[in-house]
């Protein structure tokens, strides 16, 4: 996906979010908690994974637009600032293909409810979108923070990040969700 305004990449996260939302609130504790074959991750851990990403993303926007609005003095008008159109197609052909193991920082540490990870997804998706207006102001295109695959990110980057990532993992669970298996349980 090719992103050219702030706004677009609000939409898709909103969209991607509010897609896994619906998705897991249709599951029950059993679909939840089921592992595939390999004992990977389960449905509630795929959650708690991305409601920790979500809350790291979050102090990560911040603390660059913060760094970036030091820098530079941010648009005091109510205009919007043109972005260069931003895409992770690289990156997100790259994923396709490979298997990732996700930073310590990052793994869920089981035992949390779905419920309470979705919480925490919404609290710090609410907190990201209280940015967004400071996010149109100022030129971001500079700022910048490594990914631990991807490499260096821009702060645009990083929010279109959001919601592929999450995309990804709906995947995951649908497959979970599918597995021959799990439709005995359902």
């Amino acid at each position: 996906m090719i992103y050219h305004s702030v706004a677009e990449i609000f939409e898709a996260i909103n969209a991607s979010h509010d897609r896994f939302s619906q998705r897991v609130q249709e599951l029950n504790e059993a679909q939840v908690a089921r592992r595939s074959e390999s004992g990977q991750w389960s449905i509630a851990d795929i959650t708690e994974h991305l409601a920790i990403i979500d809350e790291q993303v979050l102090m990560l926007v911040s603390k660059l637009l913060t760094r970036a609005e030091a820098e530079v003095k941010a648009r005091s008008d109510a205009a919007i600032f043109p972005i260069n159109p931003v895409s992770l197609q690289q990156q997100l052909e790259q994923a396709r293909t490979q298997k990732f193991q996700s930073p310590e920082a990052t793994r869920p540490r089981g035992g949390v409810s779905v419920t309470d990870s979705m919480a925490r997804m919404n609290k710090a998706r609410a907190e990201l979108s209280a940015l967004r207006s400071r996010l149109e102001r100022i030129d971001l295109s500079n700022t910048s923070f490594p990914h631990p695959f991807f490499g260096k990110l821009d702060l645009y980057q990083w929010l279109a990040f959001l919601p592929a990532h999450q995309e990804r993992h709906l995947r995951q669970i649908e497959q979970l969700v599918n597995a021959p298996e799990h439709k005995h349980q359902a």
